[in-house]
């Protein structure tokens, strides 16, 4: 598949998101009184890294990552609600290639290819704006917790891509532009749970653990499929 037409699927993909969080962003007064919607803020902290499907590259270690970004909570009855929001992630890991590799990235002289020599680690650093859209189902309240499980799709729009390369000698990479070596979109299963508690009104602190299994290799080809996978502890404020 040509990098424009993942482009493109992802684009269409995010768009479609956006309008499903406008629709619940103009509810009419009725909704708005009965709190069909939430709004919220959050925090995440991650432990990111990359899964080679292939021998030939080898997991290297993870990264620790970090987001922040709005929550959108769709309210379809008292156990159950459709969740979105517009997420800043930031994230990666690292992986070692079999055989020497070439990277071809800017900002830097020559011909902008660099040979990395096979057994070398290189490290990605990611950013990514993300909109996830996940189904949520809870509990009722039980004092003044509530508990809740989610799971759904992720899409991130890549805005950031870097890279190192360590143990290369000459040709060691620090911080290089790797926008030509990560594809421009992301796709990912969501899946997680956590709490609900009260803080008075409709106002709730969310604390969570959610998984991004990510099913899309981040890496053009001829490159091998790698995926980007993630932990994080959620920490938000619903209103």
């Amino acid at each position: 598949m040509r990098i424009s037409k993942i482009m493109k699927i992802g684009s269409n993909y995010a768009l479609f998101s956006l309008i499903v969080v406008m629709i619940g962003l103009a509810p009419t007064n009725s909704l708005a009184q009965d709190k069909k919607i939430g709004f919220g803020l959050q925090g995440l902290g991650a432990v990111t890294w990359l899964k080679p499907d292939v021998s030939e590259i080898e997991g290297k270690g993870a990264r620790v990552g970090y987001g922040f970004g709005l929550m959108f909570d769709f309210r379809f009855g008292d156990n159950y609600s459709l969740t979105s929001g517009f997420n800043m992630v930031y994230g990666g890991g690292k992986i070692s290639f079999q055989d020497s590799v070439q990277f071809e990235h800017d900002k830097r002289t020559g011909d902008n290819i660099d040979t990395v020599p096979g057994g070398s680690t290189i490290t990605y650093k990611l950013g990514y704006i993300e909109i996830p859209i996940t189904l949520l189902l809870k509990t009722n309240e039980i004092g003044y917790i509530t508990y809740f499980g989610q799971f759904g799709l992720s899409s991130q729009i890549r805005i950031k891509a870097k890279g190192d390369a360590i143990n290369v000698g000459a040709e060691q990479i620090n911080n290089g532009d790797f926008k030509n070596e990560v594809l421009p979109v992301n796709f990912g299963l969501l899946i997680g749970g956590g709490i609900e508690y009260s803080l008075g009104g409709n106002t709730a602190l969310i604390i969570g653990l959610l998984y991004n299994w990510g099913f899309m290799g981040i890496l053009p080809k001829p490159k091998a499929k790698v995926s980007m996978n993630s932990i994080a502890l959620r920490v938000g404020v619903m209103f």
